[in-house]
């Protein structure tokens, strides 16, 4: 997902709405797209849309006290053997998706308009 004219990833957020059988990507543009979903395995599932093909590995986060994580992982086509894997290769697009439990309260608060900004070199 780098921009090859400037070098630089997409900065902001990204919503990834899943239903029955398909999954909607908003970009941090705002930009949508909708793709079809189907599961090869436990840990694994395609998207597809047209001709295109992205296979992701996904595992629920651990240790995390307010929150309930799942991270993604995909070389494209291919994927990793897990996230782990993802995360320690410089050629896989990774994300982390996150809600708060139902018990944390006021103690769990996505406000992404507070977050401090940085500039990536």
């Amino acid at each position: 997902m780098k921009n090859q004219s400037t070098g630089m990833f997409p900065m902001g957020e990204f919503d990834f709405k899943f239903g029955d059988n398909n999954l909607t990507i908003t970009y941090p543009d705002h930009r949508q797209e909708v793709w079809d979903v189907s599961t090869t395995q436990p840990g694994k599932f395609i998207l597809t849309k047209g001709d295109k093909t992205v296979t992701f590995v996904y595992e629920t986060l651990k240790y995390l006290k307010h929150t309930i994580s799942v991270g993604l992982s995909t070389y494209g086509k291919d994927a990793p053997e897990s996230f782990k894997e993802g995360m320690n290769s410089m050629r896989a697009n990774n994300f982390v998706m996150w809600k708060c439990t139902a018990w944390a309260g006021k103690s769990c608060k996505f406000d992404h308009a507070e977050a401090p900004r940085r500039q990536l070199k």
